[in-house]
């Protein structure tokens, strides 16, 4: 029999992943073709635009995974799914800060062509992932969905 407290259906990871792709990919593409524009060195302003594109792409699809190991244990703790988004989220962040730095400092890439893709990509890419998690973690079958502990009923109490 199986447990009242297990999910029927886990997180949507390979829809939010190709989610992330077509919308990583399609601002990439834009921004390759629009920020030469915008800048002095063209050939500069590209390897910016294409390294901190794919470091911002990269770093939102792992981050998609703390959540997708929680839903894999079929637990309805709000509490972890949440834990397990900022974990991702805080990876993410690093991940970029750092490839920033790198892309600035050792590659000898313009400044502002490097900051305005990670801006640019991260910040949609963020707003797709949060909606997404929020919107499974509301879902009915997602951990909000759990049935409540009771007094009338204490196979629903959480454990202490």
């Amino acid at each position: 029999m199986e447990s009242q407290d297990a999910p029927q259906h886990g997180f949507p990871t390979g829809r939010i992943l190709a989610l992330l792709s077509v919308v990583g990919l399609s601002l990439l593409a834009v921004l390759w073709l629009v920020l030469p524009m915008l800048f002095a060195d063209v050939d500069a302003t590209r390897e910016a635009v294409l390294i901190m594109g794919l470091v911002a792409w990269l770093s939102s699809l792992i981050s998609v995974l703390p959540v997708t190991g929680v839903s894999a244990t079929r637990s309805r703790n709000v509490l972890l799914f949440v834990k397990a988004y900022f974990l991702g989220a805080g990876a993410r962040v690093v991940a970029c800060l750092l490839a920033v730095v790198f892309v600035i400092k050792s590659r000898q890439l313009p400044e502002a062509p490097t900051v305005v893709t990670l801006m640019v990509m991260y910040l949609p890419l963020l707003f797709i992932e949060t909606a997404s998690v929020t919107r499974f973690i509301k879902s009915p079958h997602g951990p909000s969905a759990a049935p409540r502990p009771t007094a009338a009923n204490p196979a629903t109490e959480a454990p202490a």
